[in-house]
């Protein structure tokens, strides 16, 4: 993961802290925005972000959903034999032109000679397990749907047909492991891990 500085940062109402029962808010949580330069700040869609993200990222089962999105990539990028780096904490990046991203927390992947199929599974696995787990209260995956269509032409394939089949694929086949009860629960609980490991991060950042 790479390093982080001080920079400049958002306070939210709190982090999260899992009991194994219920969120509670316990310290303050804070929202990097060293990538939006201060000329866009003042921007509308920046503020808005910026306001969705303190009431999502204040909000336990919220907190949760997005840790459970990022553990479905967690999960099936270590079963994978990919590397993880790093955690990356609650941000907002700025995209040219007028665009801004925010992230309440991202699980760093490095693919390792991974075959299209691994990496439509592990791409696929944040949405689909929180559309199973917690009925698409999380993240979406468009995101990681348009990666993976980036990551596919950079491997020489281009037939939107064929990339199509294979995220489909990679969907199935986190659909099919999520059957399994005993799987399910393991999931919740590292999406429960994921959420204390994003706790202590943003404590000690």
């Amino acid at each position: 993961m790479a390093p982080r500085g001080s920079g400049d940062t958002e306070m939210l109402p709190c982090a999260i802290q899992f009991d194994g029962s219920e969120g509670i808010c316990v310290k303050p949580m804070k929202i990097d925005i060293d990538a939006v330069p201060e000329g866009k700040r003042s921007h509308p869609d920046f503020v808005g972000l910026l306001n969705d993200m303190t009431i999502g990222m204040s909000d336990p089962k919220k907190v949760l959903s997005v840790c459970t999105h990022e553990a479905g990539h967690l999960f099936f990028g270590l079963e994978m034999r990919m590397e993880i780096i790093g955690l990356d904490l609650p941000q907002i990046i700025y995209v040219e032109p007028n665009q801004f991203q925010g992230h309440g927390a991202r699980i760093k992947v490095k693919v390792i000679e991974n075959t299209v199929e691994q990496i439509a599974v592990m791409l696929a696995a944040g949405g689909v397990v929180s559309r199973e787990l917690d009925n698409g209260l999380g993240p979406g995956d468009s995101e990681d749907r348009a990666l993976f269509d980036t990551m596919c032409r950079g491997a020489g394939l281009t037939d939107p047909a064929k990339i199509e089949s294979l995220w489909k694929a990679g969907q199935d086949t986190v659909k099919a492991r999520l059957q399994d009860p005993a799987f399910r629960e393991m999931m919740r609980e590292c999406g429960r891990r994921v959420m204390q490991d994003l706790e202590k991060a943003v404590e000690t950042a």
